[in-house]
């Protein structure tokens, strides 16, 4: 089967120079992981704000290490790696570097996740692990194999290989588990945790335990993130948008309560995570 084309994306303005390229990933993988980024890039600026999501990034680096910056006193702490998979996040984290860093980004649903590192992934909630304690030395032996190779097409097919090679001898997250987390990112977060237990046959209370221990937030929380992923995505596109509008169309009671949720994510205005949103869709500004 031929592989998916590369697209390749350069910028440069005062904010810096990038390159950024992507990949869809092969069809069996795509349920699990949203496709690979890699990137090359000196930044005026030397941190990045990475917020909340259910998605959990593996990232390959090829350059200076980074640091990761909690906001709090959150028990993952600060952390310097090169190389590195984070849990799902209810809180944002800061990633510091020299402003010149290179690597590979692959996001995966936290039941790809489980394929992946072949044990739950709910302790790596809210914590960045190093690869090389979360993957051993096949992990080091890929980031080493990445950053030798020539160019993106070659580093996507050779992790791709390592992936599916990965999946095919792992037993993943209960197929319960990752059918309630499909069914609260296909709501946008809006189903019922009752109406969930109901359709698996659990207690709430059961659900909530199982759900936690696999995942590493109650559904309620991961419901809280996707509903504020949906409003991030709306934000972004092309266009005016008032926030009240955004705020009801993505399932929040009212403005307020959009605004409580986006301060505590982003630790500011809806309007001022706006004024840190980079071109080409080439993250946020954390500076």
């Amino acid at each position: 089967m031929e592989a998916p084309p590369v697209t390749v994306v350069r910028h440069s303005s005062p904010l810096g120079t990038w390159e950024t390229a992507r990949r869809d990933s092969h069809p069996v993988l795509r349920p699990f992981i949203s496709g690979y980024e890699g990137y090359w890039e000196e930044m005026s600026f030397s941190r990045r704000m990475e917020v909340p999501s259910t998605d959990m990034p593996l990232i390959i680096g090829f350059g200076a290490p980074l640091t990761t910056i909690y906001a709090d006193d959150a028990p993952g702490a600060s952390k310097v790696t090169r190389s590195f998979m984070a849990g799902v996040h209810d809180r944002y984290v800061l990633c510091e570097s020299n402003g010149v860093s290179a690597g590979i980004q692959v996001n995966f649903k936290p039941f790809g996740a489980s394929y992946l590192l072949g044990m739950p992934v709910g302790e790596l909630a809210n914590h960045c692990v190093d690869m090389a304690d979360c993957l051993g030395n096949e992990g080091v032996r890929l980031a080493q194999q990445l950053e030798d190779l020539p160019d993106w097409a070659s580093r996507f097919a050779a992790l791709e290989t390592f992936i599916l090679r990965r999946f095919a001898n792992a037993k993943g997250m209960p197929q319960a588990t990752a059918w309630v987390l499909r069914r609260l990112e296909e709501s946008a977060g809006s189903i019922p945790i009752r109406a969930l237990a109901e359709d698996v046959g659990w207690s709430q209370k059961h659900l909530i335990d199982q759900f936690r221990a696999e995942v590493g937030l109650t559904p309620k929380a991961v419901a809280r993130v996707i509903r504020f992923d949906r409003a991030v995505q709306r934000l972004k596109s092309p266009g005016p948008h008032r926030l009240s509008d955004v705020a009801n169309d993505c399932g929040y009671y009212d403005q307020a309560h959009f605004s409580r949720d986006f301060r505590a994510f982003t630790g500011g205005t809806a309007r001022e995570f706006l004024q840190r949103v980079l071109p080409d869709d080439a993250g946020l500004i954390g500076d």
